[in-house]
Formats: structure tokens, sequence, C-alpha cells
């Protein structure tokens, strides 16, 4: 079964900027799915995002749609079959490592708010979830040694394979929980 792709890094950050909306892609993205993994429905997902994001105004029919189709990519992803969650909102490829792993602490410090917001008790979630939002955390102060490019890089892709693991362990174990 293909899945419709995430949209292009540039087209989001254009269409964040020209509706003035404050975050970076990966900001958005890791907002959304934590939003998502804490067990928010599409509706309510989207109204805590407007009232965190935005004041609580909606924003214009552009901007709109496309949160709504971020949402709905993003959910396909976590309860697809593949288990693949898809984290090229972070930074194109061809970025500097230093502008990926910024954007890589912005997504998880994003995701841990929207896991927040979305009222998950983590106060009351099996020790391996408080572990995981520990490494999260930890991720959160990522930082890059430019003295060791080569080393770096490698070490960076798999904190980014750790990462997406951490946010599939979540919503598979909210899941179980506070799935509707």
């Amino acid at each position: 079964m293909s899945y419709k792709a995430l949209p292009e890094y540039i087209a989001v950050e254009a269409n964040l900027q020209d509706n003035n909306i404050p975050m970076t892609p990966a900001e958005l993205h890791g907002l959304i799915t934590g939003l998502i993994v804490g067990q928010l429905p599409q509706k309510q997902g989207i109204k805590t995002l407007y009232d965190y994001a935005h004041d609580g105004k909606p924003w214009n029919d552009n901007a709109e749609s496309m949160i709504q189709e971020l949402y709905e990519i993003t959910h396909t992803e976590l309860v697809g079959e593949g288990l693949e969650l898809n984290l090229t909102l972070l930074q194109p490829e061809e970025s500097p490592l230093i502008d990926r792993a910024e954007a890589l602490t912005d997504w998880v410090s994003m995701f841990i708010s929207g896991i927040g917001l979305s009222g998950i008790a983590l106060d009351k979630a099996p020790s391996s979830i408080k572990e995981i939002m520990k490494d999260l955390y930890e991720i959160t102060k990522l930082g890059i040694d430019e003295d060791e490019m080569e080393e770096q890089a490698a070490l960076f892709e798999q904190v980014l394979e750790h990462t997406k693991v951490c946010a599939m362990t979540c919503f598979i174990e909210f899941s179980k929980v506070y799935g509707k």
C-alpha cells in the first residue's frame, strides 16, 4: 500500500512564512506528531494546534489545508503497516549537519509539547515510556562537534532513528491505553 508523502520542506516553510506563523516545519511537524501520539483526534488536535501556535485563531485556507494534510499523512504513517515515521520536515538532506541537528531538537521539543497538550498523564505511564521521555528530553540538548563532522553525521543518523522508534513506541503504547 502506498501512502501520500509529506510536502516538501521548502513548501511548508514558505507557507508558514507567508501566513506569519512563527514555527519552522520541524516544529510544526513535531507538534502535530505529538498531538497524534497523544491520541487527539484530528479536529481536536488541530484546534489545540491553533490555540497553542496562533492564539486560538484559525489560519487562512492555504495554511489550514496544509495543517490538515500534515495531520492526515502523519497519522497514516503512524498507523500504517510499515511503521515508518518520515522526518523529512527537519531540514533538507543537503543542509548542514548543524542545521539538521537543531531542527531535530526543535522537532523533539515540540513533540514533547504535543504529548503534554494532549493531556496524557506521563506520571502514570509505564516505566518504558518514562525512559523514552527521558531519552527524548536528552535529545533536545543535542549538539554537534564541528571538529568531528564525519563521526557526528553517523551519530546523528542513529539519534534520528532512535527518535523515530521512540515516537512510534509512544504511539503504540498510548493507543493501547487511550486509543479510540
